[in-house]
């Protein structure tokens, strides 16, 4: 069809341009690791990789790992990046790690983080209390008032959805109210 014809010609075009700036960028790299390297300078993405590397090159040292630790505990999983979770995946057994996480607050995306990463796994993992992969809804909010938590919830089951943030603002995602005593607190106030 013409459309393709337009669309094989545009990236023809652009390969050249393309090829360039992805060989400038890894020169780039090299030559900032090199510097670093003589400085004796390293950034929290060069031990991730060094790790990595480590890992996946040297069998004995994630096996020794692995039997090291017999529990990972994981907080703010949904701010893991790939690279994070292919190191866990070389020190864990598959079956001892426990991941907190709350895809809502992964907003940032610091350090490359893929919130996706999470929702994978929450859809995977079951509430069941048998299942072998399993997930415990903390949905329970202490430190709120019940008008706050409904505040919060109306305004997220409005604008919150899988194509809006990933993540359909469903029962499972809601807050609820944890803590009842703020409700027989005197609410009155008086300025002197």
């Amino acid at each position: 069809s013409p459309l393709a014809d337009i669309e094989t010609q545009s990236r023809e075009k652009l390969y050249p341009t393309a090829r360039a700036l992805i060989n400038l960028v890894k020169k780039f790299d090299d030559l900032y690791y090199e510097k670093k390297s003589r400085k004796n300078i390293l950034e929290f993405p060069d031990i991730e990789q060094l790790a990595l590397t480590l890992l996946t090159e040297h069998d004995e040292v994630s096996k020794e790992l692995r039997d090291k630790y017999s529990e990972i505990l994981m907080d703010e999983y949904q701010d893991t990046n790939a690279l994070q979770e292919e190191i866990f995946s070389h020190i864990s057994d598959g079956r001892n790690m426990f991941m907190v996480g709350d895809m809502k607050q992964s907003i940032y995306r610091f350090r490359s983080s893929d919130p996706i990463i999470f929702k994978r796994k929450n859809d995977l993992y079951k509430n069941e209390q048998d299942a072998e992969n399993r997930k415990i809804i903390l949905s329970q909010n202490f430190r709120s008032r019940d008008e706050v938590l409904q505040g919060v919830n109306d305004v997220f089951s409005a604008i919150m959805s899988e194509e809006a943030g990933e993540l359909e603002y469903d029962d499972e995602q809601r807050l609820y109210l944890g803590n009842t005593t703020y409700e027989n607190q005197d609410q009155s106030y008086t300025c002197e």
